[in-house]
This record gives C-alpha cells, sequence and structure tokens, in this order.
C-alpha cells in the first residue's frame, strides 16, 4: 500500500507497529521508478508482497466472517505462540482486545471461559494453550489469486 501511495506521490493511509526492533529503507520516488524499470524482479517483489498482504486480509476477513469471537481468539493464541516459538502469550488482554477489534472486557471473559473448559491457563508469565486441536480452525479457504515467481 505505502509503494501504490508513494508512486502517487500521496500520503499513506495507513500506520505501522513495530513489534520487534526493525531497520527500514527509504528510497526516494524517482528512485525507485528507476529501479522498476531497470530490474523486473523488483516489479515482482512488489507483486508478491501485495499478494501476501490481499491473503492475509482475505483471512481475516473469513475469520471476522465465519468464526466466533472464541475460535477467533484461540487462532490468534495459537498463532501467536507458533510465530514467537513460545508456550506462552505474553500479550495484555488490552493489546489482543486490540488486535481483534474488541473490547477487553470481552478478551477477558472468553480466556476465564477457555480456562474453566481447559483450553487455556493464565499465570503471572501470561496464557498458556492446551488442547487447542480441533477448536482451533481457520475457516474455508478462498483461492483468489494466484502469482509465480517463476
Amino acid at each position: 500500500m505505502s509503494m501504490a501511495v508513494s508512486l502517487r506521490n500521496e500520503p499513506s493511509k495507513i500506520n505501522a507497529i513495530a513489534e520487534e526492533e526493525s531497520q527500514i529503507l527509504l528510497v526516494p520516488v524517482q528512485r525507485a521508478l528507476e529501479w522498476i524499470n531497470e530490474y523486473p524482479e523488483m516489479t515482482m517483489t512488489f507483486f508478491y508482497q501485495f499478494y501476501h498482504r490481499y491473503s492475509d486480509l482475505v483471512d481475516t476477513i473469513q475469520q471476522i466472517v465465519f468464526n466466533n469471537l472464541e475460535g477467533r481468539l484461540l487462532d490468534y493464541l495459537k498463532e501467536f505462540t507458533q510465530k514467537h516459538h513460545t508456550t506462552v502469550v505474553t500479550l495484555k488482554h488490552r493489546e489482543i482486545a486490540a488486535d481483534l477489534g474488541t473490547a477487553r472486557e470481552v478478551v477477558s471473559r472468553i480466556i476465564k471461559k477457555l480456562e474453566k473448559s481447559g483450553n487455556v491457563r493464565q499465570t503471572k508469565e501470561g496464557i498458556e494453550i492446551f488442547n487447542c486441536g480441533d477448536i482451533c480452525h481457520h475457516g474455508f479457504l478462498i483461492p483468489v489469486l494466484i502469482l509465480s515467481c517463476n
């Protein structure tokens, strides 16, 4: 998105927050245009990134439409543990709620319910997941766009 608006010389409508220490590269628009013409691989990289962002958006919409909040929360917790190679989710309830687009109280209530059913356990370190197997689901898969990088 930022590349598309940059090429049109418009301000971006999105904000990003780095979850870990990051390095960024700022490239003047004119230089990016030159590189796109000079290096076709760069164009494919942009299409590839666009495809992944679009796929993430479709997955998010599917989660909202087809999964109840309890299922979305379990998927979120499972994805966090896989992404961070840990067994404990160290986020605060309000951070989880912001990511899921709901209120902190709702997340706290669902986590309490999941804890009573034996799916999670809250500790001082965070939220630990158990027995996620069948209740963690990802809705339906809708193939929308397939790009080949060959």
